[in-house]
This record gives C-alpha cells, structure tokens and sequence, in this order.
C-alpha cells in the first residue's frame, strides 16, 4: 500500500493540531483545578474566582460604540434618513423587549437592544420612560407590592431631597402655592449616621440645617427609637412642628440598617412621613396645557413629566435596565451575594488579626 506524501502531510497536520488541542485541555483543566484547590468559600461562594469576562465585555463596548457611530454621527448629516422613527408606547413595549428575565439575553441580542433604543430615541425620548416604567414595576414585584409609583434620579442626594420635598407638601400642601411665608418652622429627624445630603437638602428647601435634628445611634450605627421619642417631645416643646422622620437603610460607613418597624410605630403614633406613597404628580405638577395635553393619540399616563422637577432627566434607569437584561435577575442575585459573603469574609479575617 502506497501513501501519498500530502495525505502523510495531511494527516501529520490534523495530529498535531490534535495534540495542541489535548494539551489546550489538558492546561485548562489543570488551571481550573488548582483554582478550585485555591478557591476562598464562604457560604458555597467563591471570593476569589472571577466574576465577569472582561474579554467579552470589552468587545461589547467596541461593537456598541461602532453602533452609537453608525446610527447617531454619520446618518445626523444624512438628508434621506428620517428625523425620527415614531411608534406608539404599546407598540414600542412590543419591539424594546422590555421584560428583564432570570438569565441574561446574548451578546447580539442586547446590541439589537442597544440599535433599537438609539433607534427609536428623539427629543426626550418615550423608550428611556418604557425603560424606567419596566424597572419599576420589576422593583415593585420583588418588593411584594401589588401597586406603586417611582421616578429614577441621578442619586441618593437627589433622592432624599425629593423625600423632603414630598414629607412637607403632605404636612402642608398649600406651601406649593403660598411659599414659605406663614409656616411654622419644620423639623425633621433623621439618624447622627445619616447621609450629608440631609443636610444639604434642608438647606436647599428653605428648611434650614439647624432644623434637622440628629438622633442618636447604637454601637452599630443603628438609630435608637427611644432617642427619636425624645427628640420628637423636644421639636413639640419648643413649638416646633416636626413633619418628617428619614431612617436609614445601610449607613455610608457602618452599613447599618435602622430599626425600621419601631420607627414606623413612633411616626404613625406623632402622624410623621416615614415613606413614600404616590405624591410625586400632586407634588410637582405644574399643568402645563401646551405641553401635557389631554387629547394625545395615545395613553396620556406614559407623560410622566410633572412628577419630577425636571422637564426632560438623564436616562437613569437606563443604566440599571440595561446591565438586568445582560445579567438577569440570577446573575445580579450572584453578585449580591458575593458582596455580602466578602464582607463576612472580611470580618472573619480582621477578628482573626485582632480577636
């Protein structure tokens, strides 16, 4: 039998290619074994291990970016492109996929997204207000709510200024109209470990800073309901009117979470603002007939804009949204837990170095 010198070539060619590929192997399941010998647990999570494929992600970005040029610089200059792509918001629910799954979308499908939503975005866009509702009502259901209402801001302080805002309309509506002449003076309540923007936000308000009066905390960090007693009898002793009462949910340096039950009880027995319950468009709305009117060609409840304080806002939510499609609900669980199970990591490794 006679072999031909390209079929010996040939088949030399295909065992080497397979012996780089045992050993490609080979090396990958070496590696992965001696990162499970290596591997930090705690509580069945890996510290160590790595959590994101930045490989995958950096080509994301590339092919993203090359989208954003195609779409937005060079079709601007482009007299036979449209001004604008208009549907209507039921029809754009249908298009954007909106709903955030357990597992995250592919690689292609979450830059079909990202063509769509530059796509179909124009002034101050409808799709970045689907997007937020969408969150919104995910957030809702995770809470456990069956109703509620929301707008995404630029940040915590943004935040708590609007929880001010809202506490007072609610302890005197007619400040919307009247301003600040004829009120008593206000004073909230809030936890010695509380964020700065308190502060600020009573500042900007017109409250005044020396109306915000600090309670005092626990060892952890966790404000102490008999000191809020105390501090609502004083406000009510000096003629004061106390309206608002803000607690905390993971303080900035202790992460302590203040004893929200106990403290709902002291605000619903003194008639104080402890949270929020759909004031937003009552608050903030300034009934602009020419621009909010009530004879559009589609649902006027997707006009959301009198509920905050900006006319048209950054797409906040779209950030959030965008990351929750890419990773679902599971991954983002993943790195929650993750983070919690590194700081109890952490603190295992510090009472170790000084018990």
């Amino acid at each position: 039998m006679t072999t031909s010198r390209n079929s010996v070539k040939s088949h030399g060619s295909a065992c080497i290619a397979s012996l780089c590929e045992n050993i490609k192997t080979s090396t990958f399941k070496q590696d992965v074994l001696q990162k499970k010998r290596n591997a930090v647990l705690v509580d069945g999570v890996i510290l160590n291990g790595p959590i994101t494929d930045s490989k995958a992600g950096e080509k994301f970005v590339e092919e993203a970016c090359k989208i954003i040029m195609e779409e937005i610089i060079q079709k601007a200059d482009d007299v036979t492109e449209k001004v604008c792509e208009w549907q209507a918001p039921e029809t754009l629910k249908k298009i954007l996929d909106l709903e955030m799954r357990d597992t995250g979308e592919s690689h292609q499908k979450l830059l079909q997204l990202c063509q769509d939503v530059i796509k179909y975005t124009y002034e101050v866009s409808p799709v970045f207000l689907l997007v937020e509702e969408a969150v919104i009502k995910k957030m809702i259901e995770f809470i456990g709510w069956e109703e509620g209402d929301g707008i995404f801001n630029p940040g915590g302080s943004v935040s708590n200024m609007y929880a001010m805002n809202l506490a007072r309309y609610k302890f005197c509506p007619e400040i919307k109209e009247k301003g600040l002449s004829g009120l008593p003076r206000l004073v909230l309540f809030t936890s010695e470990e509380c964020h700065y923007s308190m502060k600020k936000a009573a500042s900007f308000l017109g409250i005044g800073t020396e109306n915000v009066y600090f309670v005092k905390t626990d060892e952890r960090g966790k404000m102490i309901p008999e000191e809020l007693e105390k501090q609502v009898q004083r406000a009510r002793k000096e003629g004061s009117a106390p309206f608002l009462v803000c607690a905390t949910a993971g303080t900035t340096v202790l992460g302590a979470f203040d004893p929200l039950d106990k403290i709902a009880d002291i605000c619903e027995k003194h008639d104080l603002w402890l949270h929020v319950d759909g004031l937003l468009k009552k608050c903030y709305s300034a009934k602009a007939a020419y621009l909010f009117q009530q004879d559009k060609f589609y649902d006027v409840s997707y006009d959301t804009g009198d509920k905050s304080i900006q006319c048209s806002r950054r797409p906040d939510a779209f950030k959030f949204w965008l990351m929750w499609k890419a990773l679902g609900t599971t991954g983002l669980e993943e790195r929650v837990n993750r983070a919690l199970a590194l700081a109890r990591y952490l603190l295992t490794v510090l009472n170790s170095l000084f018990p």
